[in-house]
């Protein structure tokens, strides 16, 4: 089916029954992982790659501190990475203490309850006013001294005075990565129409992947939802290592 060739798994309901007519929060269901790890014909396939797996890493057949991926040709093994991440929230009253911030707390429940959450640790959570100055020296900061693989932000992306982010993200910048920032405008447009408001942007600096998000916790939900199955991905082409997940 077309509607799952991309997701991460599938959610096995139980058939409604005189005693379960339908599924409660808390409830705990199955899921099928279906992430597109290795494609595997048939059993002789299979014991080929265990095979290969064992001749060139004297491994077992689980294998589990390795990614695997096969080709017509060869099988490649690469060590799993962590990805060092941290974000800051823009914002002039959370900053102040008059509203309590949203966007972080669901940011880190996003990255807490990935399949693949092993994969990322999160290292920094800053808060800091609409100033242009402030922005700019913990971006860099984050870059040059923590040296962070991943640094999101939140907030500051609309359309108002006070809305400096993307043009701060972009000075600090080696390249730009439209590619990424298209792709979050097209997605979000097909949740609502209000998306179009967003200036954010997406690059590099040094060996660091930067992006902009907006400033809703819902809108940071959508955002990372969209953004997850390409970021390992973009990162390790940054890093320049090789994933083939």
């Amino acid at each position: 089916m077309k509607s799952i060739q991309n997701s991460n798994g599938l959610i096995l309901i139980p058939k409604a029954s005189s005693e379960k007519k339908k599924v409660k929060e808390g409830d705990e269901l199955e899921c099928l992982l279906t992430d597109n790890l290795l494609t595997i014909k048939n059993s002789h396939e299979l014991s080929r790659i265990k095979a290969e797996i064992k001749k060139e890493n004297h491994a077992g057949d689980d294998c589990c501190n390795l990614k695997h991926m096969s080709s017509k040709q060869n099988l490649q093994h690469v060590p799993n990475k962590k990805f060092n991440i941290g974000y800051i929230i823009v914002s002039d009253r959370a900053s102040k203490g008059e509203y309590k911030d949203e966007s972080g707390p669901a940011l880190e429940d996003f990255f807490a309850n990935l399949y693949d959450h092993n994969s990322y640790d999160l290292k920094e959570r800053i808060v800091i006013p609409d100033e242009k100055d402030q922005i700019e020296k913990m971006l860099i900061d984050l870059v040059d001294n923590k040296k962070l693989d991943l640094i999101f932000t939140s907030g500051g992306t609309g359309l108002t005075k006070r809305d400096v982010t993307p043009e701060v993200t972009l000075n600090i910048l080696d390249k730009e990565a439209t590619g990424i920032s298209n792709y979050i405008m097209t997605e979000s447009l097909k949740i609502t129409k209000m998306a179009c408001l967003s200036r954010a942007v997406a690059g590099i600096r040094k060996n660091t992947l930067i992006i902009n998000l907006p400033g809703s916790p819902k809108a940071v939900k959508e955002n990372l939802n969209i953004l997850h199955p390409i970021l390992k991905h973009s990162l390790n082409q940054i890093c320049q290592e090789k994933d083939f997940h």
